[in-house]
């Protein structure tokens, strides 16, 4: 109820007359702007008008149920405009940065590997080795016989 009543005092509540806004004015190289559907209704396709450095762009959002949109642009600062007679309140600015991340998400693939087989080493426990136990019995022996010898119990 706060978030939406601020929302309403900074935004001029339901009277605003944007349909969509970009959900960060900047990102990273490689990734998509995205962008939120905030007008009456279903989310339907809306064109965008983008002005960068390397030259102007005219291409569609296209929302999907969620109401969200995605465009990959080249790196640059973009003046955009939505709609096919931009208003005052559907404009703004936008950035791809030079920069990336230096790892992207991506799909993982697998690729077949030539292997050697490995070489076993069988592995025997101590417990395994009847010989160890016999070597114990014998000294519990000895021992048991030299304190008889002494006079202990």
């Amino acid at each position: 109820m706060i978030a939406g009543l601020t929302d309403w005092l900074l935004g001029a509540g339901e009277g605003r007359r944007e349909r969509a806004v970009p959900v960060a004015l900047e990102t990273p190289n490689g990734l998509p702007l995205s962008w939120r559907w905030t007008g009456a209704g279903e989310p339907r396709p809306l064109p965008i008008d983008l002005q960068g450095e390397r030259g102007a762009r005219r291409d569609t959002l296209r929302f999907d149920a969620a109401g969200r949109a995605e465009l990959r642009l080249p790196p640059d600062a973009y003046h955009y405009s939505l709609g096919t007679v931009p208003s005052a309140t559907e404009r703004g600015v936008v950035v791809v940065e030079e920069y990336s991340d230096e790892w992207r998400p991506a799909a993982p693939s697998l690729a077949a590997q030539p292997g050697l087989p490995a070489e076993r080493v069988d592995r025997i426990g101590l417990r395994d080795r009847w010989w160890l136990f016999a070597i114990a019995i014998a000294a519990f022996a000895a021992e048991w016989a030299w304190r008889r010898r002494q006079g202990l119990p």
